[in-house]
């Protein structure tokens, strides 16, 4: 209904619109309206929309499956998930590298799918498997992915990501098991080979020994160094700075002790008012108690 100053009104509630369009299509889904639940059934039969027949259905997802192989970068899986790394694969990287491991390829792409860690040579497809994976339709999922790469000679194993927090010793013990134990990977050559890198080092600090020797040969160089250490005035003031700057140092350890002195460390909250006292942070309070050995016990 219209209202004197030009608004409209609802005839159940009472709710004030700016135009009459927008009131009418309140009051039909209105809560006070005693034809409510008629209104909502026709609304939803009208919005359902039509429902495609099974054989539709077949081939619009054996259309779907044809594209995604034909174009694996535009997998939605992989557009979701792969450029986000979670914290448990970080974690498994880091311990593979650490391990001196080679042979694996992260988000390795087979078909429609992408593992998050495979060694293509044993076949093997691991994979880091978060608190989602416990839910019935994501098993499901997974079952059909660890049927599809079984079926091309692959071997799954999944590691729950909560054990990559508890104990990660043990997870790559298992993973060991199910390759074979570490004598396979010794043959297999999945050992990093640090000889190499040794050499290779060996070989850039040779190189740059030889460079070093050459330059010193040349007499520009030999001027740049004696126009440096020209003046004993120079070498005298560079000393007095370093004396001065070792004062300033023991000044201020001994200011930061006695500090520390007057502060009850065997209450709650200490390290922050020390922090505030030193103008640090909590973690330098931290650091530089457990480099000089101090003694906070009361």
């Amino acid at each position: 209904m219209r209202l004197d100053n030009g608004k409209f009104a609802c005839r159940f509630c009472n709710r004030i619109f700016d135009k009459g369009s927008s009131v009418t299509g309140h009051s039909g889904r209105c809560k006070n309206n005693p034809n409510y639940k008629k209104n909502c059934e026709t609304i939803s039969k009208t919005q359902s929309g039509r429902k495609h027949k099974e054989e539709t259905k077949r081939k619009i997802s054996e259309s779907r499956i044809k594209f995604l192989k034909e174009n694996p970068d535009k997998v939605p899986y992989k557009l979701n998930h792969y450029t986000k790394r979670s914290y448990p694969e970080k974690l498994f990287r880091n311990e593979l590298e650490r391990r001196d491991i080679k042979g694996w390829i992260e988000q390795y792409q087979i078909g429609l799918y992408s593992y998050d860690f495979a060694f293509p040579q044993l076949k093997i497809d691991i994979e880091i498997d978060g608190a989602t994976h416990k839910q019935d339709k994501i098993k499901e999922i997974d079952k059909k992915r660890d049927e599809y790469s079984k079926s091309l000679g692959w071997r799954v194993f999944r590691i729950p990501a909560r054990n990559l927090n508890l104990d990660i010793n043990k997870v790559f013990e298992d993973l060991f098991e199910f390759i074979g134990g570490e004598d396979t990977i010794r043959k297999l050559n999945l050992y990093v080979d640090k000889r190499k890198e040794i050499n290779n080092l060996k070989n850039k600090i040779r190189k740059r020994i030889k460079w070093y020797r050459k330059k010193s040969n040349k007499p520009e160089y030999k001027l740049e160094i004696k126009s440096k250490i020209k003046n004993k005035k120079d070498k005298k003031n560079i000393r007095i700075k370093s004396i001065e700057f070792k004062e300033k140092i023991d000044n201020l350890k001994n200011k930061r002790l006695e500090i520390l002195k007057s502060i009850d460390t065997s209450k709650y909250g200490w390290v922050g008012k020390l922090a505030i006292a030193w103008n640090v942070s909590h973690t330098q309070v931290k650091r530089y108690i457990n480099k000089n050995n101090i003694d906070i016990r009361s």
